[in-house]
């Protein structure tokens, strides 16, 4: 049995522990240090950086299961995280590196959003990490001006389809994936670095925004301007 692209690591985990019980059920002894050697061989491809540094660094002898799924599930987070959003080059060109006490601006408190989308039948398609800023702390005059962006009334996309029916207009609806990270911003917004992100030797450094980030009070407003 080898892993799907499409599990989780925990939907795997379970489909090994239950075929593990049914083994067991039928009198075959399944010592522990089994299950870490099946587990580390059938993974997918994408963890292999996990499961080398895992070989090199641990006596696989002693590695029990909890601690391999365990390890195996944080990697699948940092992954996921660097996958969602891709960081390491949004940091790049959506922010700017300044002294905490450069400006008497208010630095903006940031946070992780941790979501598990689940498929139609109930089980895990995958993990989603955003990071948003605690917008909540913003001071309108201060930290921002305006934040409104006009949105279609309901009474118009009903006029605008019952037209299209009538003269038989093909309609295409779209999607703009993670839409407010597209709009840059005016005003100058400041916030902290991430957890897990912080540079070694620049702790005291905050981030300048370049570009709207979610929970900002200008993002919606920014990204309408955008694609005016």
């Amino acid at each position: 049995m080898k892993m799907k692209d499409s599990e989780t690591i925990d939907e795997y985990y379970t489909k090994v522990r239950e075929l593990v019980n049914q083994l067991k059920a039928y009198g075959e002894d399944i010592p522990e240090k089994r299950v870490v050697e099946k587990l580390l061989i059938s993974v997918t491809e994408k963890y292999d950086p996990i499961v080398t540094t895992i070989e090199e660094t641990k006596d696989i002898t002693t590695l029990t299961v909890t601690e391999l799924v365990g390890s195996l599930e944080a990697y699948e987070k940092r992954r996921s995280r660097r996958e969602e959003n891709s960081l390491e080059n949004a940091f790049q060109s959506k922010l700017n590196m300044r002294s905490q006490n450069s400006n008497s601006k208010e630095v903006i408190g940031v946070k992780w959003i941790y979501k598990t989308k689940l498929n139609a039948d109930g089980s895990i398609q995958k993990h989603k990490a955003r990071l948003v800023a605690k917008g909540y702390s913003q001071l309108p005059g201060i930290d921002y001006t305006e934040t409104f962006a006009p949105v279609a009334r309901l009474d118009t996309i009903r006029a605008f389809i019952a037209i299209a029916a009538n003269k038989k207009w093909k309609i295409y609806q779209m999607d703009v994936k993670s839409a407010f990270l597209n709009g840059y911003i005016d005003e100058e917004i400041y916030v902290e670095q991430p957890q897990g992100f912080i540079a070694k030797g620049s702790e005291e450094k905050v981030l300048r925004l370049k570009k709207s980030t979610l929970w900002a009070q200008t993002s919606a407003k920014s990204l309408v301007q955008q694609n005016r």
